[in-house]
């Protein structure tokens, strides 16, 4: 591979990193990107995403990750929307955990 080609695919590829969107297409109303790491970890259900993504939004309270009884009402919020799947809601509240938006 030469040198030129190299740039170019490094440069193709750190486009992709700055903007992930760019590669899936996306269901109307999923903008946010919590909402797209919940469509694509649940199996690309945008109803369901956008309804877990409106739940925890509506049921979170400030500093909810540093406050265990806090951090229950969000996995409550989850598991009404996804049922009793104790490995579902554990992995789905790990990916809002670690998202900001929430």
């Amino acid at each position: 591979i030469d040198y030129a080609a190299y740039l170019d695919k490094i440069a193709e590829l750190t486009k992709l990193a700055k903007d992930p969107s760019a590669t899936t297409t996306y269901p109307t109303g999923i903008s946010s990107p919590g909402q797209r790491a919940l469509f694509d970890n649940l199996g690309g259900d945008s109803d369901l995403a956008l309804k877990i993504d409106a739940d925890v939004k509506a049921e979170r309270k400030a500093d909810w990750r540093s406050n265990t009884i806090r951090e229950k009402m969000v996995r409550n919020a989850i598991r009404r929307t996804l049922g009793d799947d104790a490995a579902k809601v554990e992995a789905i509240l790990a990916i809002i955990r670690e998202n900001h938006e929430y």
